[in-house]
């Protein structure tokens, strides 16, 4: 049987009994997952600006107005900006908002189901992530390049940076009237379902954070890996920009790291989680997500009901929404579908 850093004792030896105890070991998982895996995230320098550069209120058909926004906000190197494509739906409530980061500079691509989004009552905020900062080992370019990287193992990756952005987002969305701040959300689909379970863990004012298909480096366990599952030997030898240095030492070494990825779940406790796997991606090796979300769920029945699955496999089509994580297995392959979208908004709204 796997040994797993135990979430709920602190690094003083105190165990975690009680909800009141929660905030100062929520502080040490992140700054476990700070120096660890993903880096420290920088600072805030500054107020964040939204500037409505076009306005199209017939989207979808007259029910949705669709703004494009140029989000602002200062740093260590100056001012920083980049483009939000915004859509909302023509209401006279408050509607829910999902700040998406996005593989695509199109608003309606393959992965985003805009019409059905709308005719549910959300709005999407969607970025696209390399308008932020490249998907590469440059460190000097878009947003990575303003700031100083600590070049000590804890420097951020390009994941910290990408969920910086989200949260800047989010800065601007929660000075608009038409959204409700009770249901805001992060989503993201592969490397940046990575993304958005990290700016979840940083940035509490996400009341939902949505992980899709994330695996190695977001839901899934590390030391737990099944056939054809991604490890961290292989990620460090493609991606390891993602992260700070200091995640290359548990390449073979993974019983070795002071936590696993049901840290990084728990640590959006008390606000929700979803995570979402695809039955026919073994890469992203869906049951160690879900066997990560049983391992998270101590910290989310601090305030409620936890993870309401159990550890026996999901079956393709399980959807375990009962508790304050939630988990479902879609058929398919490595992919954000309507089926996803749907469940997630199912979630949200109930």
């Amino acid at each position: 049987m796997k040994f797993y850093p135990d979430l709920m004792t602190d690094l003083s030896g105190k165990k975690i009994t009680d909800a009141s105890m929660w905030s100062d070991r929520k502080k040490e998982i992140v700054d476990i997952l700070s120096r660890e895996e993903y880096g420290y995230m920088p600072p805030v320098y500054g107020e964040t600006k939204g500037e409505i550069i076009k306005v199209n209120e017939g989207e979808c058909a007259g029910h949705a107005v669709h703004q494009d926004i140029t989000i602002s906000f200062p740093t260590e190197k100056g001012e920083f900006s980049f483009p939000l494509r915004l859509v909302y739906p023509v209401s006279d409530r408050k509607v829910p908002v999902i700040v998406y980061m996005s593989f695509s500079n199109l608003l309606a691509d393959h992965y985003i189901p805009l019409e059905e989004i709308i005719d549910r009552g959300f709005a999407i905020a969607e970025i696209y992530y390399k308008d932020v900062t490249s998907d590469d080992e440059d460190m000097t370019n878009g947003l990575t390049g303003m700031f100083t990287r600590p070049d000590d193992g804890t420097g951020f990756g390009k994941i910290s940076i990408w969920a910086y952005a989200m949260s800047r987002a989010l800065d601007y969305l929660l000075t608009r009237e038409e959204f409700d701040p009770e249901k805001t959300a992060c989503q993201g689909h592969s490397r940046l379902g990575k993304t958005a379970l990290w700016c979840g863990a940083n940035d509490d004012r996400f009341r939902y954070v949505i992980s899709n298909d994330s695996g190695c480096g977001g839901a899934a366990y590390e030391r737990t890996k099944h056939e054809g599952a991604e490890t961290i030997e292989f990620m460090n030898g493609r991606f390891p920009y993602w992260f700070c240095e200091n995640r290359q030492k548990y390449a073979g070494a993974e019983d070795t790291m002071p936590f696993d990825q049901h840290f990084l779940i728990a640590a959006s406790a008390p606000n929700n989680v979803i995570v979402a796997s695809a039955s026919l991606d073994q890469w992203a090796d869906p049951y160690s997500e879900q066997l990560s979300c049983v391992g998270a769920s101590p910290a989310f029945e601090l305030f409620g009901k936890g993870f309401s699955g159990t550890e026996e496999k999901a079956k393709v089509g399980d959807n375990f929404d009962g508790g304050k994580v939630a988990y479902h297995l879609r058929d398919g392959r490595h992919f954000m579908s309507r089926t996803d979208w749907n469940l997630n908004m199912d979630y949200i709204l109930k």
